[in-house]
């Protein structure tokens, strides 16, 4: 496909990956997308799918109210999805978290150094208390910086990579690196899981030393030459790709998307079940350019 003008437009292309291609979800259009020298309070909330229920507060005081995107969250309010919910929190560092449904998750720090500093420590701290979570977090600044994510039988720690955490109901976390590393931790005792490596967390019990991953073996993989900025929008509306002017979405679970300049530009992720899938290609450039989708 070739260009005909130096102007933006989007190229919606059909592509057989498990499926047939459904509808764009509105996630692709929403994506919010926070300065890593935002105030701590620039953490937002996208609704994908389903509904969700935010509390503010804890105990007597707590109130609920319905999930709505573009909603401000603070350090102690919690998030919920529905059976059916898909929701992603963007935080001011611009790490994400993606919650499947029938998923929750406190919000226990949001701390950050001093404004304006290049060096400026942060903090992203959550407690997952249920459900599935997928996370992307950028390459973090300083070394005491972290994000983490508490569950009732250990911690996951991460600085600059994307994992899951499932949570099976009866207190077991399955920690899952699928890009960059993750420290596990567990009664006193720390794993580090190196790419495509998971660990299981039970209550009392030490972290089981890194396996391979399970459950993302079936992979579709899309590659796009320069000029474009190229995005996989799911069923559920998470996106994964680049939007200009060259910043990285990743709200897929088991999804790798390369660097922005990069050439080509890849997005990989695991297919598990026949969905669908959208494809939009925001050209940049006047020029030819070839797109590959292999899966």
């Amino acid at each position: 496909m070739k260009r005909k003008r130096p102007i933006k437009r989007y190229v919606i292309i059909g592509v057989v990956a498990a499926a047939v291609l459904a509808g764009l979800g509105v996630g692709a259009y929403q994506l919010f997308l926070a300065s890593p020298f935002a105030t701590v309070s620039n953490t937002t909330v996208l609704l994908l799918q389903g509904g969700a229920a935010v509390q503010h507060g804890e105990g007597a005081e707590a109130k609920s109210e319905p999930a709505k995107t573009g909603m401000m969250l603070n350090s102690g309010d919690r998030l919920r999805t529905n059976g059916g919910g898909h929701a992603v929190i963007t935080f001011f560092t611009g790490a994400t978290i993606t919650l499947g449904p029938d998923t929750e998750v406190r919000i226990a720090s949001l701390l950050q150094g001093p404004t304006g500093a290049v060096e400026a420590s942060t903090v992203v701290a959550l407690q997952q208390s249920s459900g599935v979570t997928w996370s992307s977090v950028p390459k973090l600044a300083t070394t005491s910086s972290r994000y983490q994510i508490d569950t009732p039988a250990g911690q996951a720690q991460a600085r600059g990579t994307a994992f899951q955490v499932r949570l099976d109901g009866s207190g077991r976390s399955e920690v899952q690196a699928v890009e960059g590393s993750v420290l596990v931790r567990g009664q006193g005792a720390d794993v580090t899981l190196p790419p495509l490596t998971q660990s299981t967390l039970e209550a009392g019990k030490t972290p089981t030393q890194p396996a391979p991953l399970s459950g993302f073996s079936e992979t579709v993989r899309f590659t796009v030459g320069a000029g474009v900025w190229p995005r996989i929008v799911d069923e559920a509306g998470r996106a994964a790709g680049m939007i200009p002017p060259g910043i990285v979405v990743n709200q897929i679970p088991g999804a790798t998307v390369s660097l922005p300049f990069a050439a080509p530009r890849v997005i990989e992720f695991p297919v598990t079940a026949t969905v669908r899938y959208q494809v939009l290609l925001e050209c940049s450039q006047d020029a030819p350019y070839q797109f590959v989708a292999l899966g």
